[in-house]
């Protein structure tokens, strides 16, 4: 019998040192199509559809406007501080706007 015909008496999904789970990553391609999908919807694209490849220019520019800023502040601020988002808006305007700022985001 070889090693591979003996199953293994580790759960699933753990480390071989301590049995704490392993970290799973999300690619930076999913997390962007993640956060694209949130924010740009498919749904109006039959009414969108009469103006031909003016569509393109209107999903292109909303992208560049709102997605790119705010990319390059999120970077920032994970560069400069510890912590999420509430930590952020906490230490930059009060406590309950960093409240109301999980609130939004978790949307």
């Amino acid at each position: 019998m070889s090693d591979t015909a003996v199953p293994s008496t580790e759960p699933p999904n753990t480390t071989r040192t301590g049995g704490r789970p392993a970290s799973a990553w999300i690619s930076w391609i999913a997390l962007a199509l993640m956060t694209t999908s949130s924010v740009a919807s498919l749904r109006p694209s039959p009414t969108m559809a009469v103006y031909g490849l003016a569509c393109v220019f209107l999903y292109l520019i909303p992208a560049l406007v709102f997605l790119l800023p705010t990319s390059l502040v999120s970077a920032e601020l994970a560069s400069g501080w510890n912590g999420g988002v509430y930590n952020w808006v906490s230490l930059g305007i009060s406590k309950p706007m960093g409240f109301l700022a999980v609130c939004v985001s978790s949307r």
